[in-house]
């Protein structure tokens, strides 16, 4: 047990309080701002979103193969024709800031009942200074669920 005199004791106590009213009153810096929106599921064609979040817009987005390159699935990996078709999910974005910032994008298609399919989840940085700027990446999907997909659900956590 500590056995300062009293004025110690009531000092600490004092700085404590006023540290703990400081850490409140902050704000949370780790705090992500969560853009989400869904629409229609309909390859080729995009999801109109426009959310903002500061200097960060997200435009649209899609599921084409058309444009499905090789970014997540490597060229030796071998997809089983029947079951699986090669797509590329893209989403435009701006970032009207000076600095690039970190995001955790989530894209899914979700069946009639709202159940999740497929998709996928990753990191991504949105760059500074980017007009119009695009998020591609190439996933390998069942094409039963491609056919079965009612609705995109795009994700984006923006922590700037």
């Amino acid at each position: 047990m500590w056995r300062g005199n009293g004025r110690s004791r009531s000092g600490l106590f004092a700085f404590a309080l006023a540290v703990g009213a400081i850490a409140a009153s902050a704000p949370d810096a780790a705090q992500a701002t969560v853009l989400k929106h869904g629409c229609d599921f309909r390859l080729e064609t995009w999801c109109d979103i426009n959310l903002t979040d500061g200097p960060v817009t997200i435009h649209r987005a899609r599921v084409t193969t058309t444009e499905a390159g090789l970014r997540s699935i490597s060229s030796t990996n071998v997809l089983n024709d029947e079951y699986i078709k090669r797509v590329s999910v893209q989403i435009e974005y701006t970032n009207e800031g000076g600095r690039k910032y970190r995001s955790f994008v989530k894209v899914r298609w979700l069946d009639e009942t709202g159940e999740a399919i497929d998709g996928f989840g990753d990191e991504e940085g949105l760059e500074a200074n980017k007009a119009r700027g695009m998020i591609k990446r190439s996933i390998g999907a069942l094409k039963y669920g491609l056919v079965k997909a009612k609705t995109i659900e795009v994700e984006v956590n923006v922590n700037p």
